[in-house]
């Protein structure tokens, strides 16, 4: 299976990446994992029909 993930940015004054001390909004952690590696691994679970 081929993916395009798509993971862009506003910029450096993005106001929650700010907050999360983070360089992107994707590297925000959401239950201590990072919103881009859950995105990452979600197409390798999904069952090909």
């Amino acid at each position: 299976m081929n993916a395009l993930i798509l993971a862009g940015s506003r910029g450096p004054d993005d106001p929650m990446a700010k907050a999360a001390n983070v360089s992107h909004k994707a590297l925000l952690p959401v239950a201590g994992v990072p919103m881009l590696l859950r995105v990452v691994g979600g197409p390798g679970d999904a069952i090909a029909t």
